[in-house]
């Protein structure tokens, strides 16, 4: 769906503001869990600056992001000594976590909370033996985010979900060897 026009997908890092704006330098890295440490991106940083302020002061009220997700993954092998067979794989994952934090700003402080759940299934069938590899996947992967500001007075709340679906069947034929040989041959004895 998105092959020549992804969608982008905001990390909201408000709840940080006061200590991104301290002054010292900082990293800001996005991590994709289990992606054999390689895993290409790209972003792009929007800021909101106080044009009446030189420098903002805050601080983090809350963080209950915990470390690395720890997904549940259930095989299901029958396999044989060749590793022809069938298998089911079934990898599920839920994350829910609360970042808060708080600004002072030219015209007071603002306060921020953003609540997240994130859930993950990926569902995979093999169908493997010397002639077929067959793969199904089907996985689904869904964010809800809430975000609530509060500013003196005034109080402000959104609320977003993103689904991103993923079916794929790969189905795959490979011709026996004595039959790649003859071809080969046939093959050569043509060009020649």
């Amino acid at each position: 769906m998105q092959t020549l026009n992804f969608v982008p997908y905001r990390v909201d890092l408000t709840p940080f503001a006061g200590v991104l704006s301290n002054g010292q330098g900082h990293m800001i890295a996005l991590s994709v869990f289990n992606a054999n440490q390689h895993f290409s991106v790209t972003a792009t940083l929007l800021l909101y600056l106080d044009h009446d302020s030189e420098q903002v002061t805050g601080e983090v009220s809350a963080d209950t992001i915990s470390s690395a997700p720890n997904p549940s993954i259930n095989e299901d092998l029958h396999l044989d000594a060749s590793n022809f067979g069938t298998a089911t794989v079934t990898t599920t994952s839920s994350r829910e976590f609360e970042v808060a934090g708080f600004v002072n700003t030219s015209h007071g402080r603002v306060d921020t909370e953003v609540h997240q759940k994130v859930d993950f299934n990926n569902l995979q069938n093999f169908t493997i033996n010397a002639t077929t590899y067959i793969q199904d996947i089907s996985q689904t992967a869904q964010v809800h985010s809430r975000t609530i500001t509060r500013s003196g007075s005034a109080f402000f709340e959104t609320a977003e979900t993103f689904h991103y679906p993923l079916t794929l069947n790969l189905d795959l034929t490979f011709f026996p060897r004595w039959k790649h040989h003859a071809v080969g041959r046939r093959i050569a004895g043509i060009q020649a």
